[in-house]
């Protein structure tokens, strides 16, 4: 998601973002979370590829919650005194490994088209195609949209003829400083997380979270593959998501961290009528990066691997004296909240070999 403000007032950034991504045969249901700030205007574009049928019912953020919280990842890091570490207790650290349309309606200017907009509780989503950027930039500014000209190059690689952005605003209804999701169809299979477009208005540290549904479990095939078990477990004791941006930039910043696969029972409320019939398995991959990292957009179109990685691991790291009382790893910031992995310290005497 990229961030335009809407009639400059303010500096908007965003550090979090959280995608449901459920794969048809023909078809992907996306639900997107959106935050609303709190008394101020606000915009956003959503590249989508295909043109996209909105929903008007809002998904609850706490559905959102409820799937994080079904598959959040466990880390245990055992900090180890003393003496060599016994057979068997190793970190088991490794390096990466790559892995029917809605209507609309003409522009005058015959270069954009608009789908009907959609209010969905304190948004109003309307669906934009245009040929060109002086033709999307002119229909962007007609409706009070802006962004800065040094970032025109990112909006430039997701125009074209075919392509369809979805354009936010507040819709005016009560609910500010509050998060909702924005459920939306496209006509084709897409499992992907457009990265680039969050160069708009990306805080200094940005965080993804895609929860993939479908046939098979899923990995990027545009970017390295790391499962829990490569984290430094030195970082992750004080810091998870400081531990995935290590390991993210230790792969160039092209990476994603598989948090876990999970049964299709995990998704509940109302995501769950989006999920298909044939779908068996629901994989939660994160990453974290910085600005100067948003540089491609990632496609999770590679089966994962097999087994299966797993959601709890325990990594084990020298230490002197720590806590031994179990830390559960969390907190109020959106970038925290996705990454909160449930984090355990424990502490022992290394035993001899």
């Amino acid at each position: 998601m990229g961030l335009v403000t809407r009639e400059v007032t303010a500096n908007v950034v965003m550090d979090a973002e959280r995608e449901f991504i459920s794969v048809h045969p023909s078809s992907t249901d996306v639900v997107i979370e959106v935050f609303v700030p709190d008394g101020g205007d606000f915009g956003a574009i959503v590249p989508t590829g295909a043109q996209p049928t909105i929903d008007p019912n809002a998904i609850p953020a706490s559905d959102l919650d409820a799937l994080e919280s079904a598959t959040r990842p466990q880390v245990i890091v055992e900090i180890q005194q003393g003496g060599p570490l016994s057979g068997g207790e190793s970190c088991g650290c490794g390096g990466a490994t790559k892995g029917a349309a809605a209507p609309h309606e003409a522009n005058p200017d015959g270069n954009v088209r608009t789908g009907p907009s959609v209010t969905v509780g304190p948004v109003t989503a309307t669906p934009v195609s245009a040929d060109t950027s002086t033709a999307l930039n002119d229909w962007l500014s007609q409706n009070g949209f802006t962004y800065p000209v040094a970032q025109q190059s990112v909006i430039d690689g997701y125009v074209g003829a075919g392509r369809w952005f979805i354009a936010f605003k507040p819709s005016g209804a009560p609910g500010g400083g509050v998060s909702v999701g924005v459920h939306y169809t496209v006509p084709e299979v897409d499992r992907g997380v457009d990265m680039k477009i969050g160069q708009l208005g990306a805080a200094s540290t940005m965080a993804f979270t895609a929860f993939i549904v479908d046939t098979s479990s899923r990995e990027p095939d545009d970017a390295a593959t790391i499962t829990l078990s490569q984290l430094d477990p030195a970082v992750a004791q004080t810091s998870y998501s400081a531990a995935v941006a290590k390991a993210v930039t230790a792969a160039n910043g092209e990476a994603w961290v598989i948090e876990g696969v999970h049964g299709t029972t995990v998704v509940t409320g109302a995501l769950a009528p989006f999920v298909d019939s044939a779908a068996t398995k629901v994989t939660r991959l994160s990453t974290v990066v910085t600005p100067a990292q948003l540089t491609y957009d990632a496609t999770f179109n590679n089966v994962g691997p097999t087994p299966d990685p797993p959601s709890s691991v325990t990594l084990f790291t020298e230490g002197a004296t720590a806590s031994a009382t179990p830390h559960r790893f969390g907190g109020s910031s959106a970038l925290v909240a996705l990454f909160g992995s449930v984090l355990f310290l424990k502490v022992g005497r290394r035993r001899a070999g």
